[in-house]
């Protein structure tokens, strides 16, 4: 399998309005612009560049919820003099329980396997690592390097949105049926939750706009999903709950097959070790598609197992076996 992923790659990866599906390629500043809205302030290429490679300094740091809140919120300002709210949270070595960070990632780069960015339900999404005197001025002083190899803390780094508000329930099957553009961003929504099979309904996970004109949807925290067990809070996002999804979102799903999936998604994220730092580089061939997390010869990969591609492939299947059968509405 390994062996033939350098071609699926050629022949599979995603462009979507120009935006190479690869977040670690150099033609990223090349994609055309896309307007920015109420909710996501920067152009969805410029942020995944400005949160990806470009250098910046983070001031205001506290808890994204609570004081002592695991993720941390901040204001990033970039050399440029660009300023956006950013939230942080540390990654760990391996997979732990509602912090996979290779999840985030995933479920990040599935989004524009049949999204286009205006409609993207996950905020841009990064892995990156910051020598560990840069955290420590974030007034971060209980966190050590992630990894043994350099004196880096790696975090997963979200974009912070922008008016929103979390609803107990975002979905409102009464305004479903009378908003149609309400009920487009919620099946969206609905859509990305059911095939990365999310499993913690904690309230604050799904955000809903507060723009009337564009009430979009989001989701927020997706590290308990794929393969995770269930949270505490509940599953019900897992499952497909809005009464009917947009057809052109169908359409674009039917053209996703295995292989497009496992070019997008066996390697999420890939930082090669330079000078005791690891370095973001273009995805290459997965060193181990049975694991998720993975380090030889410095490079490090986070990415999707095998087994894990593969049941986004059956969901895939079956809902569009749901739709021909008439068992889910299109609309």
């Amino acid at each position: 399998m390994a062996s033939a992923w350098g071609e699926l790659k050629r022949r599979n990866v995603v462009e979507i309005s120009g935006i190479v599906s690869s977040l670690f390629v150099a033609t990223l500043l090349l994609a055309p612009v896309v307007c920015a809205d109420n909710n996501v302030a920067f152009p969805v290429p410029r942020l995944e560049q400005l949160l990806g490679f470009e250098s910046w300094t983070v001031s205001d740091v506290r808890g994204a919820r609570f004081e002592d809140d695991l993720a941390r919120r901040g204001t990033l300002t970039a050399p440029s003099g660009e300023q956006l709210e950013i939230k942080v949270r540390p990654a760990t070595r391996r997979d732990e329980f509602n912090n996979v960070p290779r999840y985030e990632l995933a479920a990040y780069r599935l989004q524009p396997l049949f999204l286009d960015p205006e409609d993207y339900v996950v905020p841009p999404t990064v892995f990156r690592g910051f020598p560990l005197e840069v955290v420590r001025a974030w007034g971060e002083t209980e966190l050590e390097p992630t990894y043994t190899e350099s004196e880096e803390v790696f975090f997963v780094v979200q974009y912070w949105l922008q008016s929103v508000t979390n609803p107990l329930d975002p979905l409102d099957i009464v305004r479903f049926e009378q908003d149609p553009t309400y009920a487009r961003h919620i099946a969206n929504l609905n859509i990305l939750t059911y095939l990365i099979e999310h499993k913690d309904a904690n309230q604050g996970n799904v955000l809903l706009s507060t723009d009337p004109e564009n009430p979009r949807a989001f989701s927020v925290d997706n590290g308990v999903s794929f393969s995770s067990d269930e949270s505490e809070q509940g599953s019900m996002w897992k499952e497909i709950r809005v009464p009917a999804v947009p057809s052109e979102t169908v359409e674009r799903l039917r053209t996703l097959d295995l292989d497009a999936l496992r070019a997008n998604l066996f390697v999420v994220s890939e930082h090669r070790l330079e000078d005791g730092r690891f370095v973001p580089v273009a995805a290459s061939e997965p060193l181990n598609i049975g694991r998720g997390v993975r380090q030889d010869d410095g490079v490090l990969q986070l990415g999707l197992t095998e087994r894990e591609i593969r049941g986004i492939s059956r969901r895939v299947g079956r809902l569009i076996r749901d739709v021909d059968r008439g068992e889910l509405e299109t609309f």
